[in-house]
């Protein structure tokens, strides 16, 4: 369970703790304990504590000092690399909850997501929208104006890191015509994307058919798929008689950074969109994966093989 806000002090021995826990209300926690010592970067803390019966114990807990990393160690870590969201809040996160961050330089990153649901009740699509970052301790500051009323500001608590992971608590600010939304802290566990054997931007160009092959799949339809990407924009097929005809979407916008592939198109007044990781791709073949999860809530590996049938003409 994640904090929605966490606060402490401590007068001499005594220790006093709140919190609040991410989707329970105003439901609010305290906590209070007794400093017994601190020495050798390890902390006890005792307590009297009665139970449900009226009997009182003792409770004791022994805490370890965690070395936080330093601004420069982020830095040497970070500056020219892509990181891909591994796991949310302790869970492997389904691939429609996936952001790619890419770290340019020293001072400019920029941030690849696409969420229906955001707490401004507006949909987000992002394709590397651009960010000024800096590091202060284990703190990076993302901000991201964009346009004169909006402007985002995220947040990275770093706790973790090494070269090829990185465990943060990652909280979201949104400031939009004079009001201020701050976005409940979430744990995110990122894991460093290697560069792919070829650029998978520019090696989807083209036209590709392809099924799903996962047994449970929310896509699968039993039918073959054909798509035809162009940069920017696609256009799907749909099957007529022996002839393949361009379908009545509209607005059908792609984007792919790194591995992770984002569209949305529009059918009958309605956006939908999808999410895949290019789990492979060659001269002749694609392979999709994702984690999805079904109406119950149970979670499910998803595949869907292509194999490409034009190739990208200008």
């Amino acid at each position: 369970m994640q904090d929605e806000f966490a606060n402490y002090f401590v007068d001499g021995r005594l220790l006093c703790t709140r919190w609040k826990n991410v989707g329970e209300g105003t439901q609010e926690y305290r906590e209070w304990w007794e400093i017994r010592s601190i020495e050798n970067d390890a902390m006890i803390w005792t307590a009297l504590r009665q139970n449900e019966l009226g009997d009182r114990y003792v409770e004791s807990f022994v805490m370890t000092k965690v070395q936080v990393p330093t601004a420069d160690e982020i830095m040497r870590t970070i500056k020219s690399t892509k990181w891909m969201t591994e796991k949310l809040n302790g869970e492997i996160a389904l691939t429609n909850e996936k952001a790619v961050f890419t770290f340019f330089s020293r001072t400019q990153a920029a941030i690849s997501a696409s969420f229906v649901e955001t707490l401004s009740g507006e949909k987000e699509w992002a394709t590397q929208r651009e960010f000024d970052y800096v590091i202060e301790n284990n703190v990076i500051t993302l901000t991201c104006k964009l346009d004169e009323n909006t402007t985002f500001v995220d947040e990275m608590k770093v706790g973790f890191i090494d070269d090829e992971n990185i465990h943060c608590m990652y909280r979201r600010t949104l400031y939009q015509d004079g009001r201020t939304l701050p976005y409940p802290a979430v744990s995110l566990e990122l894991r460093k994307q290697e560069k792919t054997p070829v650029n998978y931007g520019s090696y989807i160009l083209g036209t590709w058919e392809g099924r799903a092959t996962s047994d449970h799949s929310q896509y699968d339809d039993g039918q073959v798929h054909r798509w035809k990407y162009e940069g920017k924009n696609y256009v799907y097929y749909v099957k007529q008689g022996n002839n393949w005809v361009p379908s009545s979407n509209t607005e059908n916008e792609y984007y792919v950074d790194g591995r992770l592939l984002l569209t949305r198109w529009v059918d009958n007044g309605v956006e939908y969109r999808e999410w895949w990781e290019i789990m492979s791709l060659d001269d002749q073949t694609m392979i999709w994966g994702a984690i999805r999860e079904d109406e119950y809530g149970k979670r499910y590996p998803a595949s869907f093989a292509l194999t490409r049938i034009e190739y990208w003409e200008e």
